[in-house]
């Protein structure tokens, strides 16, 4: 049985998509973000937040460690 499933730089038209037909949901979102993408312009983080699916960021300068809590 799958526990959770995790989905890497996803737009919301592709977490809808999932959504639709989805039994178990994604957990997380694992996108890209650095300091010239703002805060969140395409509010992306907030509309995951609003479904249930943590997102998890990482940068140019390197991936950060995972975090405990998804482990």
């Amino acid at each position: 049985k799958t526990r959770a499933l995790g989905t890497y730089n996803y737009c919301q038209f592709s977490i809808d998509c999932i959504l639709a037909t989805a039994i178990t949901p994604p957990a997380l979102n694992y996108i890209m973000r650095h300091v010239g993408m703002g805060i969140d312009d395409t509010d992306l983080i907030r509309y995951g937040d609003a479904r249930g699916i943590r997102t998890v960021v990482y940068g140019t300068l390197g991936e950060p460690v995972a975090l405990e809590g998804l482990l």
